[in-house]
């Protein structure tokens, strides 16, 4: 059925409206504001440069129409013609160069020359807003802003279109929801539906299907003036995001949702005994002792207490740093679901909620942040797989990412899949020939591949093995490859003769033997030795 929307005159038009959203009092963008602007001509806002708050970058920032409550992310683009060509450009990018007065200026010629606006507005709000609300409906339509203007005035719409004039306009926009927004949805669902979280492949099957219904169902906005000047807009369509995840969800998993269904009893029974529990906190005003006595005393209380006790050894044995507030929040969740620690839906929960980092650990009177418990082991390993390829693990992740990795081994992903991260990166860094990245596919260290050239090396310069590291080999041109398309450094025997010429050659003790030899050969020759 299609919905049926009044929209104010003029500017208030222009944008797609959204009936589900409420509009916003005004337009926002997050970003900061930015001072670029140029010359303005026909299909152009701003020129072909993408310098503003918003080039270059990956912003997230949501633009508002103030009059529809139409939202659409700053990073969104429009097919800008520019010079004849088709420049996508954010819409960001173009609201924050409207702050500046010139361009604003511009602009508002460009709008009352559309018949968008009226020509005796001259409110910065009133200007910006129409900008905004054209900006929007140019993106939908996938237009340039200019010939967007143009067919809306051809339709009739605009501020100088008075009573009596009649114009239809129809935008037809596909919505895909963006991966984040999807995989945000996914997990609400999930959780309040299966009591669970999604594991990474159903995410991804579930964003699939919901765009592929997206794109099968566009969205229809049809925008008719009535006799009194008003226009309507008349929206059908698009796809129903919480109802299709929903019907996604009974059809793909039958016998979890049948399975839910019958934990009803249950569920219903904690819910009677947590309001018991609250009860009894809430009548404790504050005081300790009573608060202490609600956990004691009641159902939902003392099982509460057992399973956060349950998580704080989850979280000590493996390394992470959930705060208490946190602990109670899952425990809370888990109990309210009827789950324990000892189904799979529970672990599996809990293992989606647990955060990594390092925590301080004291020794005698020294304190250092570290990683701990199963975490720490598993830093240790990945460590020791990039010192063996000549780098630290600080190089190949940042404690951002090291968390994500050490949360992702945590949920059951091998750990070898990183430690390949890392031989990657070594790969990259030491810029290694063909054959030598080879090996590393295999699981291979710098290290042992290398390891002949580093006993060489101990041995000319009478060093400790362990004391010759990949720099210095590479110091000689034996790690990576230095010239285009080599794949062999020197042999060993070319390289302990290259060794001898390092001046740290002649001060061991087989060079001293060598001297002597040849003094004393030199000696008997001459007769002065027998």
């Amino acid at each position: 059925m299609a919905d049926k929307t009044p929209v104010q005159k003029g500017a208030s038009a222009l944008g797609q409206p959204a009936p589900s959203q409420s509009p916003k009092p005004s337009a926002t963008v997050q970003p900061s504001p930015s001072t670029n602007a140029g010359p303005m001509t026909s299909g152009s806002y701003g020129g072909g440069s993408t310098s503003g708050a918003f080039a270059g970058s990956d912003q997230t920032g949501v633009i508002t129409d103030p009059q529809t409550g139409q939202s659409v992310a700053s990073n969104t683009t429009v097919p800008l013609k520019v010079g004849g060509k088709i420049v996508p450009t954010t819409i960001g990018q173009l609201v924050t160069e409207s702050r500046n007065p010139k361009k604003l200026a511009q602009i508002r010629t460009q709008l009352i020359n559309a018949g968008v606006l009226s020509p005796t507005s001259k409110s910065i709000t009133s200007v910006q807003n129409a900008w905004i609300q054209v900006l929007i409906g140019s993106q939908m339509s996938q237009q340039d802003p200019l010939d967007y203007m143009q067919n809306l005035k051809t339709y009739g719409f605009g501020q100088e279109a008075g009573p009596g004039s009649v114009g239809t306009s129809v935008q037809t926009a596909t919505r895909l929801t963006a991966p984040e927004d999807a995989k945000a949805a996914i997990t609400k669902l999930w959780q309040n539906q299966l009591n669970r979280l999604p594991t990474t492949a159903e995410v991804n099957a579930a964003t699939k299907a919901l765009n592929a219904d997206e794109k099968k169902n566009p969205t229809k906005t049809t925008y008719t003036r009535d006799a009194q000047g008003n226009l309507v807009a008349s929206t059908t369509g698009g796809t129903n995001l919480d109802q299709f995840l929903t019907d996604y969800i009974n059809t793909t998993f039958p016998s979890e949702v049948s399975a839910i269904k019958t934990q009803a009893p249950d569920i219903t029974q904690v819910a009677k005994d947590r309001k018991i529990y609250e009860d009894a906190i809430a009548a404790a005003g504050g005081n300790l002792g009573k608060i202490q006595a609600a956990k004691e005393n009641t159902t939902y209380g003392r099982n509460l207490t057992e399973l956060e006790t349950q998580i704080n050894d989850k979280i000590m044995n493996e390394g992470a740093t959930n705060t208490p507030g946190e602990v109670s929040q899952i425990a809370k969740y888990l109990l309210d679901k009827g789950l324990d620690l000892r189904s799979e839906t529970g672990k599996s929960y809990l293992e989606g909620q647990l955060k990594f980092g390092k925590t301080p650990v004291t020794t005698g009177t020294t304190t250092t942040d570290m990683y701990t418990g199963t975490a720490g082991q598993n830093v240790n390993t990945l460590n020791k797989v990039a010192l063996a390829n000549g780098l630290t693990l600080d190089k190949v992740f940042d404690p951002a990412t090291l968390s994500q990795v050490l949360s992702s081994v945590n949920r059951g992903e091998p750990i070898d899949t990183y430690a390949k991260i890392v031989r990657d990166a070594a790969k990259v860094a030491w810029n290694v020939p063909d054959n030598v990245a080879k090996l590393m596919d295999q699981g291979v260290s710098l290290d042992a591949i290398y390891q002949p050239y580093k006993n060489t090396m101990a041995n000319t310069l009478e060093l400790n093995p362990n004391d010759v590291s990949l720099n210095d080999l590479a110091k000689f041109g034996i790690v990576g490859q230095q010239q285009p398309g080599s794949q062999a450094p020197q042999n060993l025997y070319d390289f302990e003769k290259t060794l001898r010429k390092d001046n740290r050659w002649q001060f061991t003790q087989q060079a001293h033997q060598e001297v002597a030899g040849a003094v004393q050969k030199v000696l008997q020759d001459f007769g002065f030795m027998g």
